[in-house]
């Protein structure tokens, strides 16, 4: 029996991350029931931290941000060494200090893999909240010394190609390892292309394996409700990712989303994907709006529960990329408020680039409008098909290209 290890973000609150390997590992016990399946964090997190119950309190550090003696360093040095000095500093150090930790645990737990498949996520990124960089080079420096083939699946891109920029030549050179037999993206293969310099190694576009989520948990859409799903996402990420939408910015237009709803009598409730910054904005967001999250904020604890809260949705006004690609696996029309261009990729992908609201577009008339337009159209199930076909086929590939 064949070893295979899924490794990523598994022990996130995002669910989004964990639903990824329950997908993908649904995806190859379907092409080879013959295989011994395991899943690993890429961090060497055990469990994720705590979700936030929305009839508790919130945590200071979901809720504040950064300290004030934090804040004032990071200005001190970013004004001597430039604005990525203080992120390229952090990174360092949580790496250096995690290295023993993480040598130790991918030691016991890829040892005798057969072949190791990177959950891709939105893990090409090194220049915002997270450098993957040292992370993927230690992993392929591993599998290299094993002769452990490395498959990255289904990556997002989300940062550019910059040949100037130390952690960017780092992270080509990790996916450019001879151990790397292929990568697949879900984003933008040339950008991909930028980024791996070695021949032998098969890049393709493909599918989100997301979109498999309702099969794999068996779950299907309340074809009754007339409940919209309003998802909501920690202001700070439109910041993050230079979309020029602020804080009051955003909960404006959830507010006046919601306002005119109300107005129509029409039912709502807002959820997150399960992270503690995402959910703490709702509870916050439901305090300035005088409401009781108890009353009006669903937060899942689990990838199922994920995909059953969305189930239950007429139709979703959401910001993270996993309830979209849920919602589409559903047949839940969504509409989405971008932070990351990911967001558009996908939307493009499956036909409806109309469904995305932009700094531009940030109106609530205009909001209500493309929902209230998705839910006529609903989706080309034609699309849907044959993304699902191409990601079958692929999985095929896998097996292929790893020998096994």
């Amino acid at each position: 029996m064949k070893k295979i290890v899924l490794i990523g973000e598994h022990e996130s609150n995002n669910l989004g991350e964990p639903l990824l390997f329950d997908c993908t590992g649904y995806l190859l016990r379907k092409a080879e029931e013959n295989i011994d399946i395991s899943y690993c964090d890429i961090f060497a997190r055990k469990a994720p931290r705590p979700f936030i119950d929305p009839a508790g309190e919130i945590p200071a550090a979901a809720s504040s941000g950064a300290s004030k003696s934090y804040s004032s360093a990071r200005k001190i040095i970013a004004a001597v060494a430039g604005d990525a000095a203080p992120s390229i500093l952090l990174q360092t150090y949580k790496f250096r200090k995690m290295k023993p930790k993480l040598v130790k645990y991918y030691e016991e737990n890829l040892s005798g893999a057969d072949l190791i498949v990177v959950i891709g996520a939105g893990t090409i990124k090194y220049d915002a909240r997270t450098d993957f960089g040292p992370y993927y080079k230690l992993l392929t420096d591993f599998a290299l010394k094993r002769n452990i083939p490395v498959i990255v699946s289904s990556a997002g891109i989300e940062s550019k190609f910059d040949p100037d920029d130390m952690r960017c030549r780092r992270f080509q050179k990790a996916l450019s390892s001879p151990a790397v037999r292929m990568i697949t993206t879900r984003d933008d293969l040339e950008e991909l292309k930028k980024y791996v310099t070695n021949p032998g190694c098969v890049l393709s576009r493909i599918a989100d394996f997301g979109i498999f989520a309702g099969d794999y948990y068996g779950i299907s859409k309340d074809e009754n409700s007339d409940c919209i799903g309003i998802g909501i996402i920690a202001p700070s990420r439109f910041r993050q990712f230079r979309k020029g939408i602020e804080r009051e910015d955003y909960f404006s237009a959830v507010r006046s989303v919601t306002a005119s709803l109300d107005s129509a009598g029409r039912k709502w409730r807002m959820f997150t994907n399960g992270d503690i910054e995402d959910t703490a904005a709702a509870m916050q967001l439901c305090g300035e709006m005088g409401l009781n999250p108890t009353d009006v904020l669903t937060v899942p604890t689990s990838p199922e529960e994920l995909v059953r809260t969305v189930s239950g949705f007429r139709g979703i006004i959401t910001s993270r990329l996993h309830s979209c690609i849920v919602a589409y696996s559903l047949g839940v029309p969504f509409v989405a408020i971008s932070w990351n261009n990911k967001l558009q990729y996908f939307a493009g992908n499956t036909g409806c680039p109309e469904r995305i609201i932009t700094r531009e577009t940030l109106e609530p008339g205009k909001i209500i409008a493309a929902f209230d337009s998705a839910l006529e159209t609903g989706y080309d199930n034609g699309i849907k098909q044959q993304m699902k076909e191409s990601a079958v086929e692929y999985i095929g590939e896998y097996f292929k290209v790893a020998g096994i």
